[in-house]
């Protein structure tokens, strides 16, 4: 097996032409997901989260970087329509939300310095109407309270990229 050269998101170059735009979507969306690996998820949920994020990138218009709440909204509205299980795509909405928070956190000026667009969180409303604010594993103010410890909590926190 040979060692592929990684090229720093850090240093932001210039996307010229549609395959360059391609590749740093690609790269983004593999950032997250080495996050995941060093944060200890297990594989199967790394396989998930993949299989979400790149369902949600595919029922895209543009670059994952142009997405907003109605795009989130429309996706999870056809993955009901499809009669995915409610749990399903709740995970979906979860997976894309960190991933929009990771992807905000980490990657927010190089995206706006290569591509001139400003993430933004396209999870505040995707949650159906009444159900209150959608869990968000990565944060432990989100989970439900009397359902574990502080310790339990903590352990979601760190395991979170």
């Amino acid at each position: 097996m040979s060692l592929g050269v990684v090229r720093s998101l850090a240093t932001p170059r210039r996307l010229t032409s549609s395959q360059d735009f391609e590749d740093y979507e690609q790269e983004l969306v593999d950032q997250y997901l080495l996050a995941c690996v060093c944060a200890g998820m297990s594989d199967d949920s790394i396989t998930d989260d993949r299989q979400a994020i790149f369902e949600f990138v595919r029922f895209l218009s543009g670059p994952v970087w142009t997405a907003g709440p109605e795009d989130a909204d429309r996706f999870l509205t056809a993955q009901r329509k499809l009669g995915r299980a409610k749990s399903t795509v709740q995970h979906k909405a979860w997976t894309i939300a960190q991933f929009f928070d990771f992807l905000i956190i980490r990657y927010q000026g190089d995206v706006h310095a290569l591509t001139g667009h400003v993430l933004c969180q396209p999870h505040r409303r995707v949650q159906p109407a009444g159900q209150g604010r959608l869990r968000n594993p990565a944060d432990p103010a989100t989970q439900q309270r009397g359902r574990g410890d502080v310790r339990r909590l903590a352990g979601v926190a760190a395991r979170s990229p």
